[in-house]
């Protein structure tokens, strides 16, 4: 053998006459070979002035000195180039590249360049091809913003990101078994529970393990009679379909997501005897109640003693009343047709028969009560209108109030209006019609409140037979 098997270093050989020779070409190699680091790897004919040391991989198509020498090293040794052909395994360093290339056997290719397995601190395999084993890893921009992507081959395929102890998943969120973006959990890395799934083509976002509200997608009615049922769904005019209590009315449509559109509940011909309790809507979508806008007092809502027909305490939402009588017998100064209390609650009414009670109109603590349409008065009180602390009541546009019935001669034993504490009560159109024998204190505005009338009208506007009064600072313009 007169080479080495790797190198093809020359051997020195017995009784060799000027084995210096010999020696001295072994080691011009190692200089070429050993630690290899060329200069570039783009030119196909020698530079113009090359430097002892200096050592190129020769490009396709070389020319010149370097003509048919393509791939391999030229080494500039002693004023001459001299070409190692590379074997499989060889690395070089480019330096004009900061690259580091691999002899593949047929040609080089960069060490880092389509790496099938590749481990950092840790040993990669076939299906984690590739491993790291870090307190940290760091993706960071080049400039501007960073993407990571993971591409997956079709939409019952998996890409994802799994969240894992000791190596057994505990959360995973990606794009799972379709295209729809999923979130779910693991209490032991076998048994997966989804918590979200946000849909592809809508944006819509459903969580499966929690009771969600239905959101409408168009407007609804429900419908009460006093031979339904509360256990229906409220959506027939039937017996065998409508709620039998206003209550359980509003408790359905509180439960709904109204979106942007309006819900009406439509009330039939009858006596309701329970309170009603309205809440918080979720939603754009306005809530009626909803009798009979004309004949308010087929529909009525009847309660005795201490008690409230309709209140909404610090409810957010749209909440309107239309065509529904409103009475309490025996009442006292707690009993109180229509309540509207705190600085979220906004309530409008029309078409309302407000029957005997204590104080038909309560509205207190902010909140916001609007009169829509013409109304009836078809009894007495205390008060018809109680407006304080910071409330207000808007009349404005709201039409006429005419006195009917035993409204005709109806006798409130406070005052007919009230307006205290810093609120507003905005009245400055509308008559009250057939009032001249009610009896009773036209109005009482007290403590910084303000009472708005129509312009023309003088102290008789509010009906009573005695004189209104403002006091501690109230107004009546």
């Amino acid at each position: 053998m007169e080479q080495s098997p790797n190198l093809l270093l020359p051997y020195i050989m017995p009784s060799q006459a000027q084995k210096h020779v010999t020696h001295n070409e072994a080691v011009r190699m190692l200089d070429a070979l050993v630690h290899l680091a060329v200069l570039d790897r783009d030119l196909t004919a020698p530079p113009t002035s090359p430097q002892d040391g200096d050592r190129y991989i020769v490009a396709d198509g070389s020319t010149a000195e370097w003509a048919g020498r393509e791939g391999t090293i030229a080494a500039r040794q002693d004023g001459a180039w001299s070409f190692f052909s590379p074997r499989e395994g060889w690395v070089a360093w480019v330096r004009d590249e900061a690259l580091l290339l691999i002899f593949d056997g047929t040609g080089w290719t960069a060490a880092a360049a389509d790496a099938p397995i590749f481990g950092v601190n840790a040993p990669a395999d076939e299906t984690n091809r590739l491993t790291v084993a870090a307190a940290a890893t760091l993706l960071s921009h080049d400039g501007a913003g960073h993407q990571l992507k993971i591409n997956k081959l079709a939409p019952e395929e998996t890409a994802s990101l799994l969240f894992q102890t000791t190596f057994s998943g505990r959360a995973e969120m990606g794009i799972t078994g379709s295209d729809d973006f999923r979130v779910k959990v693991s209490p032991d890395g076998t048994q997966w529970i989804e918590a979200l799934v946000i849909d592809r083509a809508t944006g819509s976002v459903r969580l499966p393990q929690t009771a969600g509200r239905e959101m409408l997608a168009a407007p609804r009615t429900y419908y009460v009679r006093v031979d339904g049922d509360d256990a229906n769904d409220g959506l027939d005019d039937t017996a065998g379909g409508a709620f039998a209590t206003i209550q359980q009315a509003v408790d359905k449509v509180a439960s709904l997501d109204l979106a942007i559109h309006d819900v009406t509940i439509q009330i039939d011909a009858g006596t309701y005897a329970e309170p009603v309790l309205l809440k918080s809507l979720t939603g754009a979508g306005s809530v009626t109640l909803r009798g009979n806008p004309s004949a308010p007092a087929d529909v009525v809502i009847a309660r005795i003693g201490s008690a409230v027909c309709i209140q909404a305490v610090n409810v957010v939402g749209d909440w309107r009343i239309d065509g529904i009588k409103l009475t309490i017998a025996s009442a006292s100064s707690d009993s109180w047709s229509l309540w509207a209390n705190g600085p979220t609650t906004t309530l409008r009414y029309q078409n309302v028969d407000f029957g005997p009670s204590g104080r038909q109109v309560v509205a207190e603590n902010g909140a916001f009560v609007r009169k829509e349409g013409a109304c009836f008065i078809s009894g007495g009180g205390i008060n018809h209108l109680f407006i304080r602390v910071a409330a207000t009541y808007d009349a404005n546009g709201g039409g006429d109030t005419t006195f009917v019935g035993g409204g005709l001669t109806a006798a409130f034993s406070g005052q007919f209006a009230v307006c205290a504490t810093g609120a507003v009560l905005y009245q400055p159109n509308g008559a009250y019609l057939n009032a001249g024998a009610v009896t009773g204190v036209r109005y009482l505005t007290s403590r910084n409140a303000v009472i708005q009338k129509p312009g023309a009208a003088g102290e008789d506007y509010f009906p009573g037979n005695l004189s209104g009064l403002a006091d501690f600072g109230g107004q009546y313009v």
